[in-house]
């Protein structure tokens, strides 16, 4: 029987892994217990929500057994002092632990042995690609930047000294398709989690046929918050577009900077700039007009239209780091950034996103 649970994360992943977790009525059958450990900072997760925030959403449902969250600490030895004492401050019996069973997704921290004594059946790690491929952190945001056709999901036991190099109870394949980060996350979060329950359910049988992982093509990406940075001079509209899905809803979004402030993106969209009603003023300024400018009109729509490599894209909701999102014009107002494009002083294009250095230092100034 497996009735008390915890589940240890950090984002998005760890968010529709619980979500799907809960929705299966297999695993939940004997359930009296779920935890879930989350690190003690405010991670970023889906909408710009913390995932902290989404379990106390989660928590408040109605439901047949207790769930709680913890913040974990960022450590390695905080989180092996934590479970310790979780287990003798929370068993009845304290010769026993307080877990029967420890679900890993998307934790950036390795277990010690000592943690993993937390746990009386063992520890399942769901991990999003058909490993050895795509080993990291990053695997979703790798398999989409490799133009992956198939990636899939991993159970396998946890290695106290390397990541994701355990061996494999269960693997199952998916097609990729054309899926953004988000949509990806969750069709794997999904298929993960039931695979999960199917190994938990009938742990024995998984366990006396796990294997050793294939010495096959392994890889890893390391992906830091630059590697998202939207450089307008260097794409086209629709690898805008792609980079912005492979990022969105992920622990590192795609943004952008202006006045080297960075600026994140709600949502984009790729537009015929000639059938906006800016037709003829772009015309106009053609020659002016550069890789990231921004152009608006509010008494044409809510939008930030910007200029890319080759093409246009708009979005109607863009935020600072760390504020809340607005319209396009209402941000813009927020800039103090003067006229928007077919309003009267306007003398072309002033604010820009950001560019390589190269093509900043060739820029000419174009402020009203």
């Amino acid at each position: 029987e497996i009735m008390r649970v915890a589940v240890l994360g950090s984002d998005f992943f760890t968010q529709s892994v619980v979500q799907n977790l809960l929705k299966n009525v297999k695993f939940t059958k004997e359930l009296r217990q779920m935890t879930v450990f989350t690190p003690g900072g405010k991670e970023i997760c889906g909408a710009n929500k913390s995932l902290n925030s989404v379990l106390k959403d989660i928590g408040k449902e109605k439901r047949a057994f207790a769930f709680e969250r913890v913040r974990f600490p960022n450590t390695i030895q905080s989180q092996e002092k934590q479970l310790v004492e979780e287990e003798q401050v929370g068993a009845m019996d304290k010769s026993k632990p307080k877990y029967d069973l420890g679900i890993v997704a998307s934790l950036p921290f390795l277990l010690t042995s000592k943690s993993l004594e937390s746990f009386n059946k063992g520890v399942l790690v769901i991990h999003p690609s058909v490993l050895p491929k795509f080993r990291g952190m990053y695997a979703i945001q790798e398999a989409l930047i490799n133009k992956a056709s198939k990636t899939g999901i991993t159970v396998l036991e946890p290695s106290t000294e390397k990541f994701n190099h355990g061996d494999i109870f269960l693997q199952k394949e998916v097609d990729i398709k054309e899926r953004s980060y988000l949509e990806l996350c969750k069709a794997l979060a999904e298929i993960g989690a039931d695979a999960a329950s199917e190994v938990a359910t009938d742990f024995d049988k998984y366990s006396a046929q796990k294997k050793p992982q294939e010495k096959g093509e392994a890889s890893a990406i390391t992906v830091k918050s630059e590697s998202s940075k939207i450089y307008w001079n260097l794409l086209t509209a629709n690898e805008v577009i792609e980079h912005f899905q492979i990022y969105k809803g992920s622990s590192i979004e795609g943004f952008t900077e202006l006045n080297a402030m960075p600026v994140f993106f709600n949502n984009l969209e790729k537009v015929e700039i000639s059938q906006t009603g800016f037709g003829p003023l772009v015309e106009k300024y053609h020659d002016s007009i550069l890789p990231g400018h921004l152009i608006w009109n509010p008494t044409l729509d809510k939008k930030v239209y910007i200029k890319c490599k080759e093409g246009w894209i708009a979005s109607n909701s863009l935020a600072f780091k760390g504020d809340r999102w607005l319209q396009g014009v209402s941000f813009m107002k927020k800039t103090n950034c003067g006229t928007g494009i077919g309003q009267r002083s306007y003398k072309g294009p002033s604010l820009r996103f950001s560019v390589t250095e190269q093509l900043l230092n060739q820029a000419q100034n174009f402020s009203a």
